[in-house]
């Protein structure tokens, strides 16, 4: 018989998928100690979060996986499109301590970039992993609550898989399936390994952010040293040139004379001349860069 599929076949819509379920070749189980596949929910950020609320002491790393979401979202009000059956679209529980709020999203930048090297993704900031000039996949971290220094962030991605949604605009695009390692499983699985990895870089009490971090961000980082388009929380549209991020996971540019520190924005993709970010608000965001559930 062969191995049971995690999440490119449709399973019932109450399916739980255990570790009795997973297939040794993935070895998802490793990182996952829950996964939950649903066919369509509204979005699988919400779906998680109301798994959160029900039960706050839920399992590190409980993930859930998505064929279709009829809600999707992005940061602020956008939305996130996705072709059924086609992107990979899940959520998983991350616990980070204060000081590393600012990574949980720059880190799946970093792996997801990782994952997807043979396409030689980069990733811009805060959210977006970028392939050939276009957006295949985005990112959204919302914090769910916190008890003394360990916050609970729930974690989403949406990645594109060989189909640009129809309704999306010119900036998005898709990754091109080369190779049978890069099914939805694998994917997922990788992504949760790197993921998990790069966390384990860090010591708590001696060195919660390492340096690795951000210098492997800033390699990755597009439209380093370029002149670019960056829409404040303020409201205010300024032309900066990007210099790289701090340790908080700032982005740093040059405005003018002087030096910024953005902690909330959106960086066009390009040039001042492509500048494309969805409108939204972002009264909801954090300094640290997680959105905060209502």
């Amino acid at each position: 018989m062969p191995p049971r599929t995690l999440v490119a076949t449709s399973a019932p819509a109450s399916s739980t998928i255990g570790i009795d379920e997973v297939a040794s070749s993935n070895r998802l189980w490793q990182w996952c100690p829950r996964l939950i596949h649903r066919a369509v929910v509204d979005s699988t950020n919400s779906y998680l979060f109301r798994l959160l609320r029900n039960d706050p002491a839920i399992e590190t790393w409980t993930t859930v996986v998505a064929d279709h979401q009829s809600a999707g979202r992005g940061r602020y009000t956008r939305s996130w499109v996705d072709t059924p059956q086609t992107a990979l679209l899940f959520s998983t529980v991350v616990r980070a301590a204060t000081e590393q709020l600012g990574w949980v999203s720059l880190l799946a930048g970093i792996a997801m970039a990782r994952v997807l090297r043979v396409h030689k993704a980069s990733v811009k900031w805060p959210n977006d992993v970028i392939v050939d000039g276009k957006k295949v996949a985005g990112i959204l971290t919302e914090h769910i609550s916190h008890e003394n220094d360990e916050h609970t962030v729930v974690l989403g991605v949406g990645l594109n898989i060989g189909t640009v949604p129809a309704q999306v605009g010119l900036n998005a695009g898709a990754i091109k399936v080369q190779q049978s390692t890069q099914t939805r499983d694998h994917l997922l699985t990788a992504f949760l390994s790197t993921y998990r990895s790069l966390l384990d870089q860090a010591d708590l009490d001696t060195n919660p952010v390492p340096t690795t971090w951000v210098e492997e961000y800033t390699e990755l980082l597009i439209g380093l040293g370029q002149e670019t388009t960056i829409h404040l929380a303020s409201g205010e549209t300024i032309t900066a040139t990007v210099h790289g991020i701090d340790h908080d996971g700032a982005l740093i540019v040059r405005h003018g004379d002087a030096p910024l520190t953005i902690t909330c924005g959106d960086v066009a993709l390009a040039s001042p001349d492509n500048a494309s970010t969805a409108g939204g608000e972002c009264a909801r965001e954090r300094k640290d860069g997680t959105h905060d559930e209502a």
